[in-house]
């Protein structure tokens, strides 16, 4: 590696020689690694045109002469790459490069390079630009456009400088206090605002200038567009911060200077501006100072989406127009007026055009909103088309130096500034010039229509509890009104719901809060309003206090029956909202009680004794100032009674002498009708300890029985009986007795004539019973009565019915009754009858046909009435036992049809017949006509005809028929398609005379019927159109 100087290098700088299109761009003296044979020289033809560099000769320091191989082309913008064959210096190296002529084309500085690693020294930009010494870029672009500050140049003015048209300059973070020209349309990009920070003024004498991510600080202007020497335009400042702090402050000045040419297409967007307490400041203005004119058009200034606090924007109309500035959507705080325009000389000629001041907030922090002319030099002249002020919140304005929020002064004739859809902060408009109570205007403002929304009337549920909805309301009004939610917070979440308008109202709307959100405490709500233009209005915020349910407890906390039962008595407390007067409580519908503290069932509807509570209801609510809670009713099922078994059969200790298969039995009692009713897969009979398969029936809701008839007869001897059972609730009994069975000797017969097994068609029956010696007690037992007991007989007797005629009467329908005697010892004989009692005869109410009608056999019906229905007979010459009818009952109804081939064209007698086990009754002799033929119908008019052949207006009807009938249509096609008549008892209808039928438009699907006197029909369809 050489570490000579060669001074007599330097001399090369003070030669003439002429700089062309080829430069040396790239130079890398000190690779990573071993330096020889990895030393390279790149030279750019920034040029669109090839060049031969052939003889071209590569200086160093060192007083090497490197030659370009002959046959070099260098393309129009392209880079060549020179392989140094010996090593360069790596402190003090200067290149130089001469043509095959000797002319000096390009010098280096003086280089150094002692970090031994992948940087080199590089132009930025391309050819033009300063070395600087970054990464390297061997064969290609040094940048993209791209200058970086500092790791290419320290300054952001060097960048500039170096810069070309079009490039971007990057500025990392930190604070540079320079005061830029920028005189080229490069874009500068901070950091971001807080990051890069630049102190300084500047000037922005270029167009297509972007400036992004900084905080300025300056104590007087911070950019001045100087447009001087050409008119300047596309310009973009936007994402900064302005430190205007030091008053007097101006971020941007149009106008500034000593302007000749215009401004135009300037976007400011996205900035904060900051100025002082003093609020002697300007975000931006158009024009000089008092007494200073501006003369030069301005146009296409935006100003949107910014902050602006305690600064304000002056725009000085004097001789030069100012066209097309927007104000929109920015954020205005505590300046001393927001936009003033004015000029202090009088007949000042510029016009002011399309002037928007759009969706900014101006609340009343701000002395006064947009004001003009307040030294009254402006007429109409001086107003152009387009000016809007729209869409604005001036809320809370109250106004200053004679402005308000929207103010033009002149001495104007005509003309008016529109100002409408403002929010000037209240809804019945502003005030000044306008009779509401908003924030003022002047005269010479369109201030109407505006906008803003009412409320009035916020009310909620009065009496809210956390189990039932809350009901929210107000009175919403208001311009353009567009939707209305109500929002609420509940536990730190926020819910936002749509209202309802009110039926019946103009302008009340409701939201009702559903119940499973709701907990005791309060709920703090209010009503949104938006309106057409997307404006989002509200009021206080109001609160909605939330009482808390009364809460029922129970011990046990659960039922600790079975099945949901209770089977002790539970112990009831009751407890409410703090704020509740008193609590009350009643059982079922009795009267209700004040809750003094836990309580049991006394007072319960049908007590005393306890022990019938059964099924209860148990009602309770709380008072309050308000109102009174809603009644809470819950459901509760006691049992504390266990079934009881009773009538048992035989009884304890009987003997039974008459048979082998005597049937055991208990009536199981659950003795209130409330309780939980007996359980009958918990019934079990044991007979001398085995279980034996016993049946369990049903006596009403809540009782059962049990009995158990041996299928093989039993021995002599005694018996043990063991019935258990529980009911649903869990309770349970149990009971054991003894039976003796003695068959062996027959101590006296009974013997029972009558009633005997069979049919009877009265209710009083002949009883004739006899025994074979006098007994003590003859008795009798009708089990199908509605409480089936024991009735005497007679006494010390061996007869009854025998001697003189003795009748009982029973139940209609079947009974099952058992004679039963005792004799002096005890000795007990029984007999058993069942028998069924039919005393109502079958009645015939209605037939159909009727006499003297036309039937074809399927229109045959039969009203009776008869209990116990054995069959239905109809017979006309053969006998037909109706198989459809077999229902029994009053008024019962049968249709049916009868097949009466052979019968056509004659007359019939047909008699219906009704019959049960004991006796039959015939309907009247009918005499009706059997037809069978179906009539001919023959459709000649309508057509089908549609499309050209179409009907226009009226339809004809031309139809024959072979015998007189009902002639009627139904039109598939209408709205509400029904059966039309056309004529009764008739054979035409159209051929005698002209028949027209009118029908709606379109197309109409058509069934015409004729129907004959016995119900045989045919039908015949037509598809045609109206048109």
């Amino acid at each position: 590696m050489k570490k000579r100087f060669w001074v007599f290098l330097l001399v090369l700088f003070f030669m003439p020689f002429v700089f062309g299109s080829v430069f040396i761009n790239e130079v890398e003296i000190n690779p990573e690694g071993s330096d020889s044979g990895n030393e390279w020289i790149e030279l750019y033809n920034n040029e669109s045109s090839a060049l031969d560099i052939s003889g071209w000769r590569i200086n160093d320091s060192d007083g090497e002469i490197h030659v370009v191989p002959d046959f070099t082309t260098l393309t129009g913008n392209s880079f060549y790459v020179f392989d140094v064959p010996t090593s360069l210096l790596n402190s003090g190296e200067v290149i130089t490069l001469v043509d095959e002529n000797g002319v000096l084309m390009d010098v280096t500085a003086s280089l150094a390079d002692a970090s031994n690693d992948n940087d080199s020294w590089q132009r930025i930009a391309d050819g033009v630009g300063s070395f600087v010494f970054t990464d390297l870029t061997k064969g290609v672009s040094n940048y993209n456009n791209l200058v970086e500050v500092p790791a290419h140049y320290s300054s952001i003015q060097d960048a500039i400088d170096n810069a070309i048209e079009g490039d971007m300059i990057e500025v990392d973070g930190g604070v540079y206090v320079e005061d830029l020209v920028i005189g080229k349309g490069v874009k500068i990009i901070g950091a971001g605002f807080g990051t890069t920070t630049l102190t300084g003024s500047h000037v922005i004498s270029s167009s297509d200038v972007e400036i992004e991510g900084f905080t300025f600080v300056t104590s007087g202007t911070t950019f001045v567009l100087d447009s001087s020497l050409e008119t300047i335009e596309d310009v973009l400042i936007e994402n900064n911060t302005f430190d205007l702090t030091s008053s007097p402050s101006v971020g941007i000045h149009f106008g500034g200077g000593s302007p000749a040419f215009g401004v135009s297409d300037v976007v400011i967007d996205n900035n904060v501006f900051n100025g002082p307490v003093s609020m002697v400041c300007n975000p931006w203005k158009i024009g000089g100072s008092f007494g200073i004119p501006l003369s030069v058009e301005i146009d296409d200034i935006d100003f949107i989406n910014n902050e602006v606090d305690h600064c304000s924007i002056p725009i000085n109309l004097y001789d030069g127009d100012i066209n097309d500035v927007l104000i929109d959507g920015n954020v205005f705080r505590d300046t001393d007026g927001v936009v003033y325009v004015w000029h202090d000389l009088a007949d000042p000629d510029g016009k002011l055009s399309r002037f928007v001041f759009t969706n900014n907030d101006v609340d009343g922090t701000n002395s006064y909103g947009v004001g003009i002319d307040t030294h009254l030099v402006y007429n109409d002249s001086n107003f152009g088309v387009g000016n809007k002020v729209n869409h604005n919140d001036f809320i809370g304005v109250v106004g200053d130096y004679g402005f308000g929020a929207v103010s033009l002064l002149s001495p104007v004739g005509s003309y008016e500034l529109d100002a409408e859809y403002n929010n000037w902060g209240s809804c019945d408009g502003p005030s000044d010039a306008g009779t509401g109570g908003g924030s003022p205007v002047s005269v010479n403002v369109d201030f109407d229509p505006w906008i803003g929304i009412c409320f009035g009337n916020k009310t909620a549920s009065n009496c809210s509890f956390e189990d039932l909805d809350a009901r929210l309301s107000a009175d919403v009004s208001g311009e353009g009104l567009d939707d209305v939610w109500f929002s609420y917070t509940i536990d730190g979440v926020n819910y936002n719901n749509s209202g309802s308008k009110v039926g019946g109202t103009e302008n009340t709307y409701e939201y009702e809060i559903n119940s499973s959100l709701l907990n005791n405490g309060t709920v703090a709500w209010n009503v949104y309003a938006e309106d057409e233009f997307g404006n989002v209005f509200f009021n206080g915020v109001q609160n909605l206090i939330v009482r808390a349910a009364s809460l029922l407890s129970v011990a046990p906390s659960g039922p600790d029956g079975d099945s949901f039962w209770y089977v002790s008595e539970p112990l009831f407390s009751l407890l409410g909202d703090v704020n509740g007067l008193n609590i009350y409580y009643r059982w079922d519908s009795v009267l209700e009680n004040i809750y003094a503290g836990p309580f049991g069932l006394e007072g319960i509807p049908n007590a005393p004794p306890l022990e019938s509570a059964g099924i209860l209801e148990l009602n309770y609510y709380s008072e309050f100032v308000c109102g009174n809670e809603s009644v809470k009713s819950e459901m509760f099922y006691v049992d504390l009674q266990d079934p009881v078994i009773v009538d048992l059969v035989p009884l304890d200790g009987e003997v039974i002498y008459n048979t082998l298969r005597p049937e055991v039995s208990a009536y199981l009692d659950e003795v209130y009708q409330g309780n939980s009713g007996i359980n009958h897969s918990s019934v079990v009979m044991k007979i001398n300890g085995g279980v034996v398969s016993a049946v369990v029936v049903g006596e009403d809701s809540v009782d059962a029985s049990v009995s158990y008839t041996p299928e093989s007869d039993l021995t002599e001897g005694d018996y043990e009986v063991y019935v258990s059972v529980s009911d649903n609730a869990g309770r349970a009994s149990n009971k054991t007795w003894m039976f003796t069975v003695n068959t062996s000797s027959v101590v006296f017969d009974l013997i029972v004539n009558s009633p005997s097994v069979g049919y009877y068609g009265t209710k009083r029956l002949p009883f004739n019973i006899t025994t074979s010696e006098e007994v003590v007690l003859i008795e009798y037992i009708n089990y199908n009565d509605r409480t089936p007991r024991w009735k005497r007989l007679c006494r010390n007797c061996d007869e009854y019915g025998m001697n003189r005629k003795k009748t009982k009467r029973v139940r209609e329908g079947e009974n099952n009754i058992s004679v039963r005697a005792t004799d002096q010892f005890g000795n007990i004989m029984e007999v058993d009858v069942g028998l069924m009692v039919d005393s109502k005869k079958p009645k015939v109410s209605r037939v159909l046909p009727r006499r003297n009608k036309v039937t074809n056999g399927s229109d045959f019906y039969v009203r009776y009435s008869e209990d116990n229905v054995e069959n239905v007979t109809i017979m006309w010459n053969p006998l037909v036992v109706l198989s459809e009818c077999t229902e029994s009952g009053r008024n019962s109804e049968c249709f049916f049809g009868v097949d009466l081939t052979g019968f056509d064209g004659q007359e019939i007698e047909y008699v219906v017949r009704v019959s049960d086990s004991l006796r039959s009754v015939s309907s009247r002799t009918t005499k009706v006509k059997v037809d069978l033929v179906s009539p001919e119908l023959v459709v000649n008019m309508p057509e089908n005809k549609t499309g050209l052949e179409s009907y226009e207006g009226k339809v004809p009807f031309n139809i024959s028929v072979s015998e007189k009938v009902k002639l009627e249509y139904y039109d598939e096609s209408a709205s509400r398609p029904r059966w039309r008549r056309l004529c009764v008892r008739c054979n035409e209808y159209g051929t005698d005379r002209s028949r027209l039928k009118r029908f709606k438009d379109g197309v109409h699907s058509l069934i015409v019927r004729a129907v004959d006197e016995a119900g045989n029909s045919d039908e015949e369809r037509i598809v045609f159109e109206v048109v």
